[in-house]
């Protein structure tokens, strides 16, 4: 049964990665995040760490989405990922770009203990687990904070925004109507589109914050956000 569910994942994970027109992973980035699927699976049925864990979607939703959001974390080297839950996107992100440091903030101890097993076992040196709310953690030293969307977290997304320093970016991967709800929050918000990293409109903008925006692919409501600090 284990090897049936880790073949599926893995054709699943690698169909999913070329539906989204990201490079292939290389082989033993495959092999360690069909492990982490395998433990989050098992997990999963004694901890909620997520309703998606079905092959298919977990591989879209879950990982593909997270490696997509390492194509625009640009060349950020220390990353602090917002409430981690099962590991995403900190978790791929760690395996796909071992020149970053991430750190995966989970205030929930179960759940981080998870992320610490998974850490362990996926010999992942690049990746420090804490456990520990956003408000005692001390973040100016990250160069990007990711975060997929939390229920209820417009507050705390509002006041990571109005506490950027230069050089600094928040990355949410979210639905449209947070961002609505954000832009609205946020004065002197400038949206520069979805130009690449490497070619964003920043002048003219001092100190402002500036919002890129990216459709995921084969998604009709997912979007990756992008605000930095001019």
């Amino acid at each position: 049964m284990e090897v049936t569910m880790d073949a599926e994942f893995r054709s699943a994970l690698m169909d999913a990665i070329e539906s989204f027109g990201l490079e292939p992973l290389a082989a033993n980035q495959v092999a360690r995040l069909v492990q982490h699927y395998r433990m989050m699976y098992e997990w999963n049925r004694r901890v909620n760490l997520t309703r998606i864990v079905e092959p298919s979607a977990a591989a879209r939703l879950h990982y593909a989405e997270s490696v997509l959001a390492g194509r625009y974390a640009g060349e950020a080297r220390t990353i602090l990922d917002v409430g981690s839950g099962a590991g995403f996107p900190g978790i791929p992100l760690a395996v796909t770009r071992p020149e970053s440091q991430i750190t995966a903030l989970e205030p929930n101890q179960k759940k981080a203990t998870f992320l610490k097993e998974v850490k362990d076992a996926l010999f992942l040196e690049n990746l420090r687990i804490v456990t520990a709310p956003l408000e005692t953690l001390d973040w100016s030293g990250y160069d990007l904070l990711v975060s997929r969307a939390l229920d209820n977290a417009e507050l705390m997304y509002t006041s990571i925004l109005a506490a950027l320093s230069p050089g600094q970016s928040l990355m949410l991967l979210c639905g449209p109507q947070l961002l609505v709800t954000l832009k609205d929050r946020i004065p002197g918000l400038v949206h520069a589109g979805s130009a690449p990293p490497q070619e964003r409109a920043v002048s003219g903008h001092s100190d402002a914050i500036i919002l890129e925006t990216h459709n995921v692919p084969v998604s009709k409501s997912r979007l990756i956000a992008l605000f930095s600090r001019s």
